[in-house]
């Protein structure tokens, strides 16, 4: 969730009110979020189908967090397949250039968003109808054989109607693109919308996708603990399922990461 320029008394008296209604509504998430633990370093792993388990890790880097040893130390050590982040600055963009060898396939340029890989990346999706600039990305990797697209989204925060406006837009137009999708897919972003919004309650509709289990456990903001809100989310489909949904400890920024492991079966071609 970003803060703009300008906006600075907005931008608080937002925070104040969802932290609020945080409080008040979180409790139900709290009833059933994880523990706040990481599973380090399990990586990629074949099942016995054919089809691939993948470690995802999703997380908002805070345009404002100048602690980047801190993340980077983080996101290392959580040493997932797939990382995607939001609030991508030009000052992030050098720091996650530090993960290169570990991460050799990166998007790291051209809007909010960018995704660190260790598999290959094998196509760029061009800009997604509906979804301004950078808000969206899409791509697809080979992930040890199985073809997977990978939808990274931020819309924007609905601070005012405008831009609550254009958020449920965006929303919208994501999951138009994510029902198009034919074959696995990994959906992960920072929707600024709970489990129980409207918005996020229209994109699993419109895209054929659901909840996985423990996706109640709070995001936003860090320091409520058990009691912030989940507005960033990993989705799965098209062959793909969440079979485990963590939330990880405070790492600089105003969300907590979140990690899910995603199993994906293969995926047969059809008979000639």
């Amino acid at each position: 969730m970003r803060r703009h320029r300008g906006r600075d008394g907005a931008a608080a008296a937002r925070d104040a009110a969802l932290a609020l209604g945080a409080t008040l509504l979180g409790v139900s998430g709290a009833l059933l979020a994880p523990s706040l633990r990481v599973d380090a370093g399990r990586g990629a792993a074949a099942d016995g189908d054919g089809g691939v388990r993948l470690e995802i890790t999703g997380v908002n880097l805070f345009a404002g967090n100048r602690d980047h040893r801190r993340m980077l130390a983080y996101l290392a050590a959580v040493d997932s397949d797939v990382i995607v982040v939001q609030e991508l600055t030009s000052a992030w963009t050098v720091a996650l250039e530090t993960l290169a060898p570990r991460y050799p396939h990166r998007l790291l340029a051209g809007g909010d968003i960018g995704v660190l890989s260790k598999h290959p990346i094998t196509r760029i999706h061009g800009r997604i109808d509906g979804v301004r600039g950078g808000h969206g990305r899409a791509l697809e990797i080979d992930a040890a054989g199985v073809r997977l697209t990978v939808l990274a989204l931020h819309p924007p925060a609905p601070m005012f109607a405008p831009l609550d406006a254009r958020r449920r837009r965006e929303i919208d137009a994501a999951a138009a693109f994510a029902r198009s999708v034919d074959g696995p897919l990994v959906v992960s972003g920072d929707f600024n919308a709970t489990p129980w919004a409207a918005p996020l309650r229209r994109f699993l509709a419109g895209a054929g996708l659901a909840l996985p289990a423990g996706a109640w456990g709070g995001t936003w903001p860090w320091f409520l603990g058990p009691f912030a809100v989940s507005i960033d989310h990993i989705l799965a489909g098209g062959g793909c399922a969440v079979v485990e949904r963590r939330v990880g400890p405070p790492v600089g920024s105003d969300h907590r990461p979140v990690h899910a492991t995603v199993r994906c079966r293969a995926v047969t071609s059809p008979a000639p």
